[in-house]
């Protein structure tokens, strides 16, 4: 029961099957869409993401609604559920849905945005038994680094880095059970596996999914 003395929100109101094929179903899994016809789509729907509709997703009980929800109150610049999305992120009750919470923390670029982000790094890069969201949530907060010039990042770099290091030594283990180290499989993957965790890597994925949602929210 991580931080227990927060609850998460969750909605009154039964999810039907009809509000799940309309809201749920279509969107879940093309999150990550960024071409034209998904922008289109969306477009095209998101003058319907009321507050009410938004609330009924997040405060579900799978991954499928909560992540769903958080998409389109980052669409909706819902900012008035910024702690709503921000416990959900901390409680981490779901799978799948922790990687929307932090690009939709990060669109809002708040200082409570900052505040639960910073505060997931602190708890879960301390728990390397709990390999959750930490490489999405570490690229959202260094976009908001960028993007505002601060440096909260640098708060967690030790626990990253140690975080990062014993993840690597876990993916090396299993490594080298089928391939020696001289392999070219090994030395491929050993590097890729080393880029994943270095401090200084890319904020890409972050950033492209907030581009793509940053076209919708301006397309007319």
């Amino acid at each position: 029961n991580r931080f227990p003395n927060i609850s998460t929100y969750k909605s009154d109101k039964t999810i039907t099957e009809e509000f799940r094929m309309k809201w749920v179903s279509p969107y879940y899994l093309n999150l990550g869409k960024d071409d034209n016809e998904w922008i289109e789509q969306i477009n095209s729907v998101k003058k319907d993401f009321t507050e009410d509709v938004i609330l009924k997703c997040i405060g579900g009980l799978d991954w499928r609604s909560r992540q769903t929800g958080a998409y389109f109150a980052a669409i909706n610049n819902s900012i008035d559920l910024i702690d709503i999305i921000g416990v959900h992120l901390l409680k981490s009750e779901v799978c799948f849905a922790g990687k929307q919470y932090a690009i939709t923390l990060a669109i809002f670029n708040t200082d409570e945005s900052i505040k639960y982000l910073s505060k997931y790094l602190d708890y879960y890069l301390k728990h390397p038994e709990l390999e959750f969201d930490q490489i999405q949530v570490f690229e959202a907060l260094k976009y908001l680094d960028e993007k505002n010039q601060t440096s909260y990042l640098l708060n967690h770099k030790d626990d990253w880095n140690r975080f990062g290091k014993q993840n690597i030594e876990k993916f090396e283990n299993i490594m080298m059970i089928n391939h020696s180290k001289d392999s070219k499989e090994y030395n491929e993957a050993m590097e890729n596996i080393t880029n994943v965790w270095s401090y200084n890597r890319p904020s890409e994925f972050v950033r492209k999914r907030i581009e793509t949602i940053t076209k919708i929210k301006e397309k007319n």
